[in-house]
């Protein structure tokens, strides 16, 4: 809209002119805050709500774990929380290596430990390829990658 077409519908206004111009101009800004009404509306339980939500809930998560709870940080850390300071949390990584880190940074709860994922890989695995017919690729790959092009 533009400043010209503002003023002239608050002249109208002002004016108290009922003529069919100003009642179409006032239903013009009338679906104009409607629609920015309804898309701003949109925005929000599409956009923000959603966010606020998933906040919430990583606080609620993270207020949640307590000293000696296997986790993981945002930078991709395994670590068992030693102890729990307001807004820091020093985590042991490995037997007597502490690190101290901001409580945001804590992402998730380790639902298994390394033992038993290096368990359910291998049993998973199945059948294994005993290697004995890479011999005939390596070969193959040995004379197509001598790095000479012809």
């Amino acid at each position: 809209m533009s400043l010209y077409s503002s003023l002239t519908f608050l002249t109208l206004l002002a004016s108290g002119s009922t003529s069919s111009s100003s009642k179409s101009a006032a239903s013009t800004y009338f679906s104009f805050a409607l629609l920015a009404l309804v898309v701003g509306g949109g925005y929000y339980f599409l956009m923000v709500k959603p966010r606020q939500r998933a906040m919430n809930q990583q606080k609620q998560i993270i207020d949640a774990f307590q000293p000696g709870d296997e986790v993981i940080t945002i930078g991709g850390i395994v670590g068992i929380i030693d102890h729990i300071n307001d807004d820091r949390v020093w985590l042991e990584i490995s037997p007597g290596v502490t690190i101290e880190i901001v409580r945001q940074a804590l992402k998730s709860q380790v639902t298994h430990g390394i033992d038993d994922y290096a368990e359910s890989s291998e049993s998973s695995s199945g059948d294994v390829d005993s290697g004995e017919n890479d011999s005939d690729s390596d070969s193959s790959m040995d004379d197509n990658s001598s790095g000479a092009k012809e």
